[in-house]
This record gives C-alpha cells, structure tokens and sequence, in this order.
C-alpha cells in the first residue's frame, strides 16, 4: 500500500463513518462525500420530517418520485420477495411499538404483503392498509455503495469507506480487516482480507433497550413472522460483491434457517460467519477468515 493515508471522518445515519484513501485526495472530493451523504440522510431517514419516508409516512403517497427512492424501494421489495418475507421494510412499526424511535404513527401496521401494500406505478409511490416504511435495514449498504461508485470514478487510488462497522474495500490487494468481537469492541475474534468486496456486521447486541410499558429487553432484529425482537445468533458477519447485499444478508441470516441460509447464499453471492450465544460460530465454506 503507499505510505500516503489520508482519512474522512463523519457522523451519518446514526454511526460514524471513515473513508480512508491510500494516496491523495482530489481537492474538493472531501466537501463531495459530505454533500452526498448529507443529501441520501435528508432524503431517506425516517427522522427527518421533510424526508420523502418521511412524507410518504404521513401522506401515503408521492408522484414524480426520484429515480433513488423508486430503485430503493423496488430492490427492497425484491428483496423481500427473495427471502421468503424475512426483510421487510415495514418492520419499523413494531420497533416503535417496542419502544424504539418516535417517529411512526403507533397506528401504523406490519404488512403481511408487501407486494400489495407498496404499489409502484411509473413515478407513483403508495402506501396501502395503514403501513409505514423504514430503510434502514438498507440504507447503509446502499449509501455505501453510491460512495464506492462515486469514488471509483473520480480516484485511481485504493480506498476503505467503514460505515459504523460495515464497509467496503476497493483495492488492488487484499487488506486485512479485524472482525470485532460481538460483545467486547476493544477485542478481535479473527481477520479476513478483502479486495474489492463488502463486509456487513449485525448483531442484536448493538441496539438494546427496555421498553418502559413491558419492562423487557428489546433489540432491532424483528421477526416480521411475530413482530417481536428475535435472533438465532449473538453477531452475524456477511461478505459479498456489494455493499447493499451484505448489509440485507447480515441481517435476514440472524433469523433465517438452515435451509435458508444455504439458499440465500446462493441467491445473493455472499459468504458468512455466524457467531453463536456460547461463542462457538457457524461457516459457510469459502468465508476465509482466520479466527483466533
């Protein structure tokens, strides 16, 4: 790698962020990250009011929606279709119930079909039997992977863009990256290396808090089969072609099964390391990673 690194910090839905550059950066490529970033946060965060989830949210529905939104939303319902239901963008309406976030109407249902519920004509978005949208079980991945294309054509250089955890390498080598331990961040359970491929980490241990009406412990992996916080693992670690697979795959496996596992790893090109409560993991066959 050159000996020139520099790096870009930030804050955006709500992680921190590090693109680091093996060489220069272009002037003015910097301020074209932020305003990139910023511009995805505004548009598609369910915390901001004027967001087009939020506005969908609320009005159930939009004309002349941007190409983005449309290609976000059909990916997501391509998504859901592919595995069986498990990825369903209308989850956060069970994470408020559970206390999670204030921004859904408590009135606001899961969809138990989603093909019907979300109706796509041309540029028409609409909302149908009072269901409420949240991507964030996409957005990173898919923000991610905006910045690599963006990137990849303005630099030649190598580049690392770590969203909170999940990330992305570009390089003309393979780079080492540390797998967190899912329980002790300060600790490293292994390392792989990766070259031009994507890393997406889910765990329920990340999000946790007590819902004050129950006075139980809840978590973001929502089972959409029961609406209720659930997962079959302490931590999963997901490495694909992209980042938007990754992130999707790292967290439909927490709840998937045997069968499903294998078939979604066929389906989405993606190797994993699931982690068990007691430590001991679970790995597909071509997920090269050495674990301490």
């Amino acid at each position: 790698m050159p000996s020139k690194t520099r790096i870009i910090e930030f804050d955006a839905l709500g992680t921190h962020w590090w693109i680091t550059f093996f060489g220069d950066i272009e002037l003015g490529l910097q301020d074209d990250i932020l305003q990139i970033v910023d511009k995805f946060e505004m548009d598609y965060s369910r915390f901001k009011e004027t967001s087009y989830v939020s506005i969908l949210n609320k009005k159930k529905k939009i004309k002349n929606a941007s190409d983005e939104l449309l290609d976000l939303l059909k990916i997501s319902l391509d998504f859901y279709n592919k595995t069986n239901g498990i990825f369903n963008i209308s989850v956060g309406s069970q994470l408020e119930k559970l206390g999670y976030g204030t921004n859904i109407s408590s009135s606001s249902q899961l969809s138990n079909s989603l093909n019907e519920d979300i109706l796509i004509k041309q540029s028409t978005i609409e909302l149908h039997n009072n269901i409420s949208i949240d991507l964030g079980g996409i957005g990173k991945g898919y923000l991610i992977d905006i910045l690599t294309n963006y990137l990849t054509a303005k630099t030649k250089d190598d580049f690392i863009i770590n969203g909170g955890g999940d990330l992305y390498v570009k390089s003309k080598k393979h780079i080492k990256i540390e797998l967190e331990h899912p329980t002790n961040p300060d600790e490293s359970i292994g390392y792989l290396r990766l070259k031009n491929q994507a890393l997406a980490v889910s765990s329920p241990v990340k999000r946790q808090w007590i819902n004050t009406s129950t006075n139980s412990k809840q978590h973001h992996i929502i089972d959409p089969k029961t609406g209720q916080s659930r997962s079959r693992y302490l931590c999963s670690f997901v490495v694909a072609k992209n980042a938007t697979n990754a992130d999707v795959v790292g967290t439909v496996l927490l709840l998937a099964n045997k069968i499903q596992r294998r078939k979604f790893q066929r389906e989405f090109e993606c190797e994993y390391l699931l982690v068990n409560d007691d430590l001991t993991s679970i790995i597909s066959n071509n997920f090269e990673a050495d674990l301490y």
